[in-house]
């Protein structure tokens, strides 16, 4: 999508995902992904490895990439073998980068880590937050999110009634959300693997971004580490600290619990379980991600400001 100097919208991205859902008229979920394209003038094509010779370099591409924007062909190409939560995200993501007009000069080939809002590549969390305002629109996501408790059933079911992954949801949610809450999930650290990742690959004729990761700590000693580790943390404006990626999470706590055991717990967890030395200690609804391996925590503290709206439960 081609804009005028005059017709910038600003620097956020979520305000031209914004623009478009007001363009299609957008008035109830789950937003379908090809109409959208449609209206961007693309159209959505599942490739599978037989498939990629129609188009020169796309199978090397995709061996680290789930999805493609073929700009000039007029195409998204996305992996098959996805899972069609997956599908649908990775559609939306490359109509953010369509949509977002910074990005409007590239092509561009995501992988799977891509596809979360906090990878450390900030033209690719520009692309998934264009992405999810696209496919869970405010004016319809916020009324929803506003009859539901603060709770992680509530991600669930604003997740079903959009059709987006568990994931996607949450951080939405949290990002939406006007309570002091985050989202936090952990991975057991075995999970995670150093050296070059599908984050440092560059396709063929994409510009090199100077933003590639964030800071990181220095490695641990493997009889140091401690079993599980932050995979990434999302909050609302008004939640007090990011924990960042890599925190260690040990033994002895209601994340390790739930971890070890898979059952959903909903418990007080202190601050100094992510390392942070406060006596804050948060409201927790802990729950594991299928078989993942993964956890993810929804923290919340209490908020005497809701009593002034009678459409916010404050959960004891």
């Amino acid at each position: 999508m081609n804009r005028c100097f005059d017709d910038y919208l600003g620097k956020h991205p979520a305000l031209y995902g914004r623009d478009l859902v007001r363009g299609l008229d957008i008035k109830q979920p789950p937003v379908n992904e090809n109409e959208v394209a449609d209206f961007l003038g693309y159209k959505i094509r599942e490739v599978s490895a037989e498939e990629m010779a129609e188009w020169p370099g796309i199978e090397e591409i995709f061996r680290v990439a789930c999805a493609h924007l073929c700009k000039r062909e007029n195409l998204i190409l996305i992996n098959r073998k996805l899972s069609r939560l997956k599908k649908r995200t990775a559609a939306f993501h490359e109509t953010g980068h369509d949509t977002t007009p910074w990005h409007c000069s590239l092509n561009y080939a995501c992988s799977e880590n891509a596809l979360e809002p906090t990878v450390n590549k900030l033209i690719e969390r520009e692309a998934f937050t264009c992405g999810a305002e696209i496919q869970m629109p405010r004016h319809l996501f916020i009324p929803d999110m506003l009859d539901l408790p603060l709770s992680i059933d509530a991600i669930k079911k604003l997740a079903t009634r959009y059709d987006a992954s568990l994931e996607t949801t949450a951080i939405h949610y949290v990002q939406m959300h006007r309570r002091i809450c985050a989202i936090v999930v952990v991975e057991p650290w075995n999970n995670h693997e150093s050296g070059t990742t599908a984050v440092d690959y560059n396709p063929p004729n994409q510009l090199a971004f100077p933003f590639r990761r964030l800071f990181l700590p220095p490695p641990i000693k493997d009889e140091d580490r401690p079993p599980l580790r932050v995979k990434y943390c999302a909050r609302a404006p008004r939640f007090p600290i990011y924990i960042p990626p890599g925190t260690g999470i040990a033994e002895g706590n209601p994340i390790f619990d739930v971890w070890n055991t898979g059952i959903a717990l909903r418990e007080e967890l202190p601050a100094s379980v992510f390392g942070v030395f406060t006596k804050e200690v948060y409201n927790a609804d802990i729950f594991p991600l299928g078989n993942t391996g993964m956890v993810m925590t929804l923290l919340w503290l209490l908020d005497s400001q809701c009593v002034l709206d009678s459409r916010w439960e404050v959960i004891p």
